[in-house]
């Protein structure tokens, strides 16, 4: 037990020093908030994917997924972290991603399988953001994709 909640406790300075990373990147390297929040997610999500071999109850990783849905909700309302939350569109993706791993993981420990946690988990993390940011190009980039000599572009 004193093992799973050193685990727990490296799991929330591990995800707290990736998010500090990216606000760094955000501030100094002037990162895009758009591509910070796909790295955080990335990254964060594929840290998860040992949960089902870390955590015998589900009630672990609530406490860790109800901690980083409060800190993403409180430096939301106070403006901060905006590594995370400097979008241009309106987005609940921050708030969903902790309650997401959290259901995933529920579900997974209830029906006993750890391969309907991990494989969810490796689409979202890999998915998601991979789309996003092909979604973005793919704006910028409308009609200058050329297969076959024919040029492609998609209706916005």
């Amino acid at each position: 037990m004193v093992n799973i909640i050193v685990l727990s406790f490296v799991y929330l300075v591990g995800i707290s020093l990736l998010l500090i990373f990216n606000e760094l990147n955000y501030r100094r390297l002037k990162v895009k908030g758009e591509f910070t929040r796909k790295f955080a997610h990335f990254t964060s999500t594929l840290a998860v994917i040992p949960f089902p071999y870390i955590f015998t109850s589900h009630w672990y990783v609530l406490v860790l997924a109800s901690v980083f849905f409060a800190v993403l909700f409180i430096t939301h309302q106070i403006k901060q972290l905006k590594s995370i939350h400097d979008i241009e569109r309106k987005s609940m993706g921050s708030y969903l991603l902790p309650f997401s791993i959290y259901i995933t993981f529920l579900i997974s420990d209830l029906s006993d399988n750890k391969f309907i946690f991990i494989l969810p988990m490796l689409i979202l993390a890999i998915s998601d953001p991979m789309a996003s940011i092909l979604g973005i190009n793919i704006v910028n980039y409308n009609g200058k994709i050329k297969i076959f000599g024919r040029n492609w572009r998609k209706r916005i």
